[in-house]
């Protein structure tokens, strides 16, 4: 066994007859990449040997697992071809032995499959400390379900056409029993429902969903006597399948459901109640209780009781401020509960209707932070904000100076990037920078804008999705819905009203945006010296012993996080590639796409950065501009770069400045914990964009030339986009299918306009083309992330000034 910083390796060097590696690295046909689409079973036991099966494609060359976390010994057994209808790519199955130590960590991980190719998609992965069987072939199955002994885990996988699997057990009275289901969590698209039923089939107890944001179920029944019981596991649509499976794990096991506060400041002497099933006579935690933390905010809580460790583990906030709880009638303005700033309230919308008012001072000029934990602490608590004055009235927050109104063609869901065309109703231009009120709900600011009926607009945002302005939240959004570009304006300034009325935004916020979800968040700026009310609902006056928050009211810290962010990439053909985890060509060249989430004011530029690369790799440097959220690196790798040794973690730094200090961050992934910088063959094409140093003065247009090396007889059509384009440079003549090198083609130009607003400066410029896969070309619904983007070494463009 090796260990590799956190995760573990180990191959066994197996080939089988395919097609020629410059062909399949090349994606004639194929994807450049290994995908995996499938593992079973999903999960293996800690302390035991667990075979499982990874079915995917450009998996048969020396293939190696590297797992998440230690404690994982993995053996590849055996590679064999699998069936593959109606696409020519050949598919594998993996045969791999786990042998997982008796202390290895529990819980929900994951690993990559390594090839010559370069690294896998993430693939999620249990480890439980039970013992775990798995379900029967259909046909085997009994008509009164299988017999199973307690405690247990089930590796199972429900068939089409059924009504779902049972399993027969005995129960004693008394016995606090707990099943639980892990499939979504997984990966799989079961939507599980979980029947207890006695031995006549009479049901007793039903689960569809426990936690918030999961459809994942669990069940708890205290048994009334000894008998006969079963279990039923089922999908809520009825459906069923090879990619409908599931882990059941059943028993008299701990299980947490609940913690109140849902966190407490460091150092904190107060206790925390703990709810659940089986946990004996511990009820409570304390700060001591705590294993020492590395500074973050948040620790998952599992308990030890006297039947061991609670089989799941619960988010518990850890804060840096005094803490109080809240306390009842404080429905009212005159009956607000007076807090201080800074301080973190812990409290509940105990009944349905519920509204918590409290009182806090502020000054202008001193901006406040108001953010609500909830629901990203499993509470289901769907949180409502707002500042109010001191007599419970709604506080201005901004003023819209509506400038044109115009309408959008076609309907998107909250959080989507891609806006398409707006109707052009006024002869309306858009910009990048651009704030556009969206139905009157929603204020958004432009990524990349409109300039004619056949471009699309697309807005700022990170992770994938769109970031919401000023308190308003992601709407879903109907066609044919109304389009407002708008100026930003402070309260009581006066705006032109002589085509349209202003719209004034209360301080006022349900959903967080990419980082917070559900929960609420608010910039608030006082508009003068005074008390004001810090309003907290549940949305739909949702509320019940159960909606616990945090509510915390600080100054203001301008910062930001780094994220690595493939996401902003999806509108080329709706699916996102290797940003997160970069299999770099020898001889070629890849993107690395960078987000930044601005935090409390922040506004500056951030540079960024690669580190620690091997011997043979190479990384460009960022710039993430003021008052923009992405910027791409490029990763290259040498033609005669060797594979290295030992699995490469992706290091993306950030620095920006800070009032008077320089602020580090380390780029992270919220999804995929393990990312990795991996060597991959040479790439099916070179791309190269000329002149290499090009000159363009506001109000003009240059030509520019994006050629491709096509390699290994390469011969399918190229998407591109330019990146890194400050705002006020355009593709002229991109039109509605953007920029494409067909098939026959090597190159193609284009026209880059500068807005006669743009100001003198220099940046570099990328050309990212798509490489699409198979199943991408044949529009499989649900592909993954088959295809391959690969890019220009960036171009430094030159903005002279005006001629004028």
């Amino acid at each position: 066994m090796r260990t590799h910083a956190g995760c573990l390796t180990l191959s066994l060097l197996l080939q089988i007859p395919g097609f020629p590696a410059g062909e399949r690295a090349a994606g004639l046909e194929f994807s450049p990449s290994p995908i995996v689409y499938q593992v079973s079973p999903l999960g293996a036991q800690a302390g035991a040997s667990t075979w499982i099966t990874v079915e995917g494609i450009n998996l048969e060359d020396s293939p190696r697992l590297i797992f998440s976390r230690e404690g994982v010994d993995a053996t590849v057994t055996g590679i064999e071809p699998a069936p593959n209808p109606p696409y020519r790519t050949p598919r594998q199955r993996v045969r791999i032995r786990l042998d997982v130590d008796p202390q290895a960590e529990i819980g929900s991980h994951g690993f990559r499959i390594q090839t010559r190719y370069g690294t896998s998609n993430w693939v999620r992965f249990a480890l439980g400390g039970l013992p775990q069987i798995e379900a029967m072939k259909p046909e085997e199955k009994p008509a009164g379900g299988r017999e199973i002994t307690l405690p247990v885990t089930v590796e199972g996988r429900l068939d089409r056409g059924t009504r779902g699997d049972v399993f027969r057990f005995r129960g004693e009275s008394g016995q606090e029993l707990v099943f639980r289901v892990e499939a979504s969590s997984l990966g799989s698209r079961l939507d599980s429902v979980l029947e207890l039923m006695d031995g006549e089939g009479r049901l007793l107890a039903r689960n569809d969903n426990f936690f918030p944001g999961s459809v994942d179920s669990v069940l708890a029944y205290s048994c009334p006597r000894d008998g006969e019981y079963r279990i039923r596991i089922s999908d809520r649509a009825g459906r069923g399948g090879r990619t409908f499976a599931y882990r059941l794990t059943a028993g008299e096991l701990p299980f947490l459901t609940g913690v109140f506060p849902l966190g407490l400041s460091r150092g904190s002497r107060e206790e925390l109640a703990v709810t659940g099933y089986n946990l004996g006579a511990r009820r409570t935690i304390r700060w001591e209780d705590l294993p020492p933390n590395s500074g973050k905010d948040t620790h998952q809580l599992r308990l030890r009781t006297p039947q061991g460790p609670t089989l799941n583990t619960l988010p518990l906030a850890l804060g840096d401020n005094p803490e109080v709880r809240e306390k009842e009638p404080n429905d009212a303005p005159e009956t607000a509960q007076n807090v201080p700033v800074p301080v973190t309230v812990n409290g509940r919308t105990g009944v349905p209707g519920d509204g918590d008012l409290f009182s806090f001072p502020a000054r202008r000029g001193k901006t406040l932070v108001l953010e609500v934990r909830a629901r990203r602490l499993l509470s289901p608590l769907d949180s409502v904000l707002q500042v109010l004055d001191a007599k419970g009235r709604p506080v201005a927050g901004a003023v819209l100076e509506v400038l044109s109104e115009d309408f959008h063609d076609s309907k998107f869901s909250a959080g989507a990037l891609l806006l398409n065309r707006f109707g052009l109703k006024d002869d309306t231009r858009y910009y990048p920078l651009d704030f556009v009120l969206l139905d009157g709900r929603e204020l958004i600011r432009l990524e990349r804008s409109i300039r004619r009926a056949d471009h699309f607009s697309v807005a700022q945002g990170i992770l994938g999705k769109r970031i919401s302005w000023l308190g308003t939240d992601p709407q879903n959004h109907p066609v044919n819905g109304s389009v407002h570009k708008v100026l930003v304006r402070d309260p009581g300034t006066p705006v032109n009203e002589e085509l349209y009325p202003a719209v004034t935004l209360p301080y006022r916020n349900d959903d967080g945006g990419p980082l917070r979800g559900k929960d609420s968040y608010l910039l608030f700026r006082p508009p003068e010296d005074g008390t004001y009310l810090a309003h907290l609902s549940g949305l739909g006056g949702a509320g019940g012993p159960r909606h616990a928050y945090r509510l915390t009211i600080r100054p203001a810290e301008p910062d930001f996080r780094l994220f690595l962010d493939d996401g902003f990439l999806l509108y080329v053909d709706g699916r996102a590639t290797g940003a997160r985890n970069p299999n770099v060509p020898r001889g070629g060249r890849v993107p690395l796409t960078v987000s930044a989430a601005r935090m409390e004011g922040f506004e500056g530029p951030v540079r960024v950065r690669v580190e620690g690369l091997p011997p043979g790799f190479h990384a460009t440097q960022g710039l993430i501009r003021p008052q923009e959220l992405v910027t791409t690196l490029v990763l290259s790798a040498l033609e005669n770069a060797r594979e290295p040794e030992e699995p490469v973690h992706l290091r993306v730094v950030g620095e920006a400045v800070i009032g008077n200090r320089t602020v580090s961050r380390v780029a992270a992934d919220p999804a995929e914990p393990l990312n990795l910088v991996s060597l991959a063959p040479a790439p099916p094409i070179v791309p190269r964009i000329e002149p290499p140093d090009p000159v363009i003065r506001p109000g003009e247009n240059i030509r520019l030339t994006i050629h491709i090396q096509r390699n290994h007889g390469f011969r399918l059509d190229v998407p591109f986009i330019l990146q890194n384009r400050p705002a006020g440079i355009w593709v002229e003549d991109s039109g509605s299918n953007g920029i494409v090198i067909s098939k026959d083609e090597t190159s193609r130009t284009l026209k880059l306009r500068a807005d006669p607003w743009v100001e003198p400066m220099t940046f570099p410029l990328l050309a990212v083309g798509r490489v699409k896969s198979e199943a991408v070309r044949r529009r499989r619904s649900g592909a993954k992330a088959e295809s391959a983007d690969y890019t220009t070494l960036p171009v430094s463009v030159t903005v002279a000034p005006s001629r004028d």
